[in-house]
């Protein structure tokens, strides 16, 4: 019956991705479809508008030229004059005009106005650097009106090609709000008048006028060389994405530009989009009801397999219900089958264990005695309960076990093996270190170890902060095996001055929270740079809370950039008001009572809930890992 069901479920695989493909290619080539004419719009926006620019600014260019030409021959005055003249015969008023001197005086004005001082000077230096051409300097509010204004310069020369004064036109933004309304760009839509040099003379919006920003590199700063860049452009100032067009103008070295919001030309594409997808997952839910039907039907014809199967596994769903993995051996012991349980705690691949007995295979050690005395209960076909294990992993992860396991026999009392559960108790070895250490040094050492070893971290260490003095000291530590850290631990070993702004674990003790550092290689600090050199790249302190405050910080580095996560987060902060607490025993449990959390062993009906505090901190790290730690 497999290769029928096999045959049915391609079938059914491989149209369900025809039609999620097709329904996606149709979406696709409707956005593209969508977003091309958006495009196109939007650049005959930008080239009209763009038009409009050249015309009125050529026309300005023209007077200034005239002027400046008159201004060389004749002198400032008489070009004045001439100047008067030809604005009087202009038909538009839109630019106001100024004849200035070498010196920023003004000379002659078409209408009393006011200017920055730095508006002057900053188009004076400009012209008097480079060859003759407009110059434009970015909107600005005028001090009088309070009207949005850009300023055009053209530079006045004498014979000896000295600048000897500058002929100006300021020139209202209300034309550039007026186009913007008549364009009808929708909410998020924009106009742009760019220079070549990135600066952003003007922007209007329907929410703001403004300019002055340098926005180089940008998208809407890429020259289009004599044509138009056309396409969905990220906003510099305001960061929104905007089909978008920049053209070249031909006065003034400028850009002109039009966007409209994406999410709004896009819009009906979007909501097409949702409507096809709705229906291609009716499809294929349509072929899933389909398929599982002919599956029901198909397995109708194999009732009595599942029962066999079912008798045969009952053995191990019951076992399963109380324990972390189960396990059978043949009549030499050797292991012929561990459920997945097994491999998620510990981390040992199965070819480790396949057929070898737990004492042949590398990685399994018992706890506190040899294999003497359980081979012994094996010589004597005994059942044997809670053999304490401790697994290291090909990476140098500690767990701890314990297994449960009973001889069979068949039905003429030859042995056929044994089988057995197992219950991973990582976190209770941690509670039995903190409960039984009497050196505080030696215990602070184990839970470091643990604690890296459980985590796959390569350094751990203690460190302290003496509050009268700030010196920051290193107590005990762990160093993986495989690292090699002469240097940083030399270091880290060194008494120091705290250093709150720089330090992490000066942070750490201060402020009373865990800091974590996704990656240490990049900070320009001697420790930093000897921890790179030994491998070592994530770094996290954890303070440790203390009933009369924080004096202390565990301090941890992987070899890795360590992103946190909320679950390591929390438990880490578990551990950071555990660790600092006494632990006594519990004479009518024997379980470890943490004075931090709220058990009371005198009104405890069971052990199993003296077992909170640190070991809180394994069994989420464990459940993290996909493990389901039961204690």
């Amino acid at each position: 019956m497999r290769a029928p069901r096999l045959l049915l479920v391609s079938g059914a695989v491989v149209l369900g991705l025809a039609m999620i493909i097709a329904t996606e290619a149709v979406i696709r080539k409707e956005t593209a479809d969508a977003l091309g004419s958006a495009e196109r719009h939007v650049e005959t926006l930008a080239r009209s508008l763009r038009d409009q620019i050249d015309a009125e600014f050529a026309g300005v260019e023209s007077l200034m030229r005239v002027t400046a030409a008159e201004a060389q021959r004749e002198g400032l005055e008489v070009a004045a004059l001439r100047m008067s003249r030809m604005i009087a015969a202009r038909s538009g008023k839109a630019a106001d005009f100024l004849l200035l001197d070498a010196s920023g005086n003004k000379v002659w004005e078409s209408r009393e106005t006011r200017l920055y001082p730095e508006i002057i000077l900053e188009h004076l230096q400009v012209q008097s650097r480079e060859l003759p051409r407009l110059h434009v300097t970015p909107l600005s509010r005028d001090p009088d009106t309070g009207a949005w204004v850009m300023h055009l310069s053209y530079p006045v020369r004498g014979g000896d090609g000295e600048v000897k004064g500058i002929a100006m036109a300021a020139i209202n933004a209300l034309q550039l709000q007026r186009s913007y309304g008549e364009m009808n760009l929708g909410r998020g839509g924009v106009l742009k008048l760019l220079g070549r040099d990135g600066v952003l003379i003007a922007r209007v919006s329907d929410e703001s006028v403004g300019g002055g920003h340098d926005i180089g590199g940008s998208d809407w700063s890429r020259p289009p060389g004599r044509g138009c860049n056309t396409g969905v452009m990220l906003g510099p100032v305001d960061g929104v994405r905007r089909i978008g067009s920049a053209c070249d103008a031909e006065v003034g070295a400028l850009l002109v530009g039009v966007g409209v919001h994406a999410s709004d030309a896009m819009s009906g594409v979007h909501a097409n989009s949702m409507r096809y997808r709705i229906i291609a997952v009716l499809l294929v839910g349509l072929l899933a009801g389909g398929t599982m039907i002919m599956f029901a039907l198909m397995t109708r014809q194999q009732l009595t397999q599942a029962a066999l199967r079912r008798s045969e596994s009952r053995f191990r769903a019951l076992n399963a219900l109380g324990s972390d993995w189960y396990w059978e051996t043949d009549a030499e012991y050797r292991l012929k089958h561990v459920s997945e349980g097994f491999y998620r705690m510990c981390g040992l691949p199965p070819e480790m264990l396949s057929g070898r007995t737990l004492w042949e295979t590398e990685g399994i050690t018992p706890v506190g005695s040899d294999w003497s005395g359980h081979q012994a209960t094996i010589v004597r076909r005994a059942p044997f309960r809670d053999l304490a294990l401790r697994f290291i992993s090909p990476q140098a992860v500690v767990a701890y076990g314990s297994v449960s396991g009973e001889p069979v026999f068949d039905e003429n009392g030859r042995l056929e093996g044994y089988r057995g559960i197992g219950n991973d108790i990582t976190a209770e070895d941690v509670t039995r270190i903190l409960s039984q250490g009497h050196d505080t040094g030696s215990t602070m050492r184990e839970v470091i170890e643990t604690i890296c070893r459980t985590m796959d971290w390569k350094w751990g260490a203690r460190r302290h902060l003496e509050p009268g003095t700030q010196m920051l000291t290193c107590h005990e530590y762990w160093l993986a095996p495989d690292c090699s850290a002469d240097e940083f631990i030399a270091l880290s070993m060194q008494p120091k001055i705290s250093d709150p702004r720089a330090g992490t674990v000066s942070q750490a003790i201060l402020q009373g929270k865990i800091v974590w550092l996704t990656d240490h290689s990049p900070l320009n600090l001697r420790r930093s740079r000897l921890a790179r050199e030994a491998g070592l790249r994530g770094a996290v302190s954890v303070p440790v809370r203390r009933g009369r405050g924080i004096e202390d910080a565990l301090e941890f580095f992987s070899d890795r950039v360590e992103v946190p996560d909320q679950v390591t987060l929390d438990t880490l902060d578990s551990v950071s008001s555990e660790v600092g607490q006494p632990a006594v025993i519990c004479s009518a449990s024997a379980s470890t009572c943490w004075s931090g959390s709220n058990c009371n062993c005198s009104t405890c009906p069971s052990p199993a809930c003296c077992r909170t505090g640190i070991s809180g901190f394994f069994t989420a790290i464990l459940r993290r890992r996909g493990c389901s730690a039961t204690h």
